[in-house]
């Protein structure tokens, strides 16, 4: 079809720091891989059905002039649209290749290339504006499969809240409404504060997917030799570096979109990530994940031994490979430059 076709070639409009692959890690088909710092498509592979559109944290993909904003813009009008009509109307994200769909009167289309584009804050958004939302996919399993399983962990999620489950708008839910996003982590993290999800009385709850599109990182500090790569490769700033007395590596889970780059790019395996749904993460705001002590400073010149890297867990890398090296980073009172003098 027109749609497809002009949907085979993802466009880059910009990238965030280097070390994010969260496109090509989606890509169902294996269409994307990046060289040379940047992002390339295989258009045989391609299918156009935009998941790396909705997966990118930088809003940097396009699909045939789809783009998350393109997407935004066209569920604003029809939010409008479900607000003021009589009788009540609920919004239906449905892929573009679906039969009819089946609902009944009530309610409004969102047309989208592909179940894979769709994210499960795009449902959450529609209940934070307090109008009911479905999923609709097409013949294709993949697309079906993955409208279901949206479906089932929307229905868990909101079972913690107050979204609406009929066409039309709910009272009392539009006076939390969050400005419309798609963009994840907003998206969920906003429509759940919106929805009030986990605010009320009982026992704390944790949903976690490979669906979910929020993060939480975890940091041994003991393995960590506080390089800064993770932070540098974090293109949504939800991990920051920083400290004076020891590194500090302070964490921000309202900004995870769960990329795995920061997981991927470090090089003593100290990070784990799980993708979860979580009111207390987000709640938490920005906490240390990790402090690591500073290492001793040369009796010479007084900078750090090691480059301000922890000595301890360099040195354990490098005890088979380098073990002089190794051992004066532990044993040693002087940097390498003061030695060579």
């Amino acid at each position: 079809s027109e749609r497809t076709a002009t949907a085979r070639r993802p466009a880059e409009d910009f990238c965030g720091p280097a070390g994010c692959t969260a496109c090509v890690a989606r890509c169902p088909h294996g269409a994307l891989s990046v060289h040379a710092g940047r992002v390339e498509v295989d258009a045989r592979r391609c299918t156009g059905c935009g998941a790396c559109v909705s997966a990118c944290p930088a809003a940097a993909m396009s699909l045939g002039g789809v783009s998350v904003r393109a997407v935004e813009e066209e569920l604003r009008a029809l939010l409008a649209r479900a607000r003021g009509a009589d009788p009540a109307t609920g919004i239906v994200i449905t892929c573009a290749d679906a039969p009819e769909v089946p609902l009944g009167a009530g309610w409004l289309p969102l047309e989208v290339p592909s179940m894979a584009a769709v994210t499960l804050g795009w449902a959450a958004q529609v209940a934070a504006a307090g109008i009911a939302v479905r999923l609709a996919g097409c013949d294709d399993p993949r697309c079906a499969d993955r409208a279901g399983e949206i479906t089932r962990l929307w229905a868990a999620v909101a079972s913690h809240g107050s979204a609406p489950r009929r066409p039309g708008p709910v009272p009392g839910v539009a006076r939390y409404r969050p400005a419309l996003t798609l963009r994840e982590p907003a998206a969920t993290v906003a429509a759940l504060a919106a929805l009030r999800v986990g605010a009320g009385p009982g026992a704390p709850w944790r949903v976690e997917s490979p669906l979910a599109p929020v993060g939480d990182i975890r940091v041994d500090a003991a393995a960590c030799s506080a390089c800064g790569r993770c932070a540098a490769a974090c293109s949504g700033g939800a991990l920051a570096a920083g400290g004076t007395d020891g590194a500090v590596l302070t964490f921000d889970g309202s900004l995870c979109s769960a990329c795995g780059a920061c997981v991927a790019i470090c090089p003593e395996a100290a990070l784990s990530l799980r993708r979860v749904i979580d009111p207390a993460v987000p709640a938490q705001g920005r906490r240390v994940a990790a402090l690591t002590p500073s290492g001793r400073n040369c009796s010479s010149c007084g900078e750090p031994i090691g480059a301000g890297l922890a000595t301890g867990v360099v040195a354990a890398r490098l005890a088979a490979s380098h073990p002089l090296v190794a051992a004066r980073l532990v044993e040693g009172d002087r940097c390498a430059q003061c030695r060579l003098r």
